[in-house]
């Protein structure tokens, strides 16, 4: 039963890094995106 819930603690810990991980290449796509958008918009720049 203890194996199990440590077990059962260990996975959510990991999928919550995945998840975050996931979250901060998103977030590092979009600001890429906008980037390419505002150096369209603003070649000056």
């Amino acid at each position: 039963m203890t194996a199990d819930r440590s077990d059962f603690f260990l996975d959510s810990a990991v999928s919550v890094q995945t998840r975050r991980k996931h979250e901060f290449e998103l977030a590092e796509e979009a600001g890429d995106a906008m980037k390419s958008l505002i150096r369209k918009e603003y070649p000056s720049r």
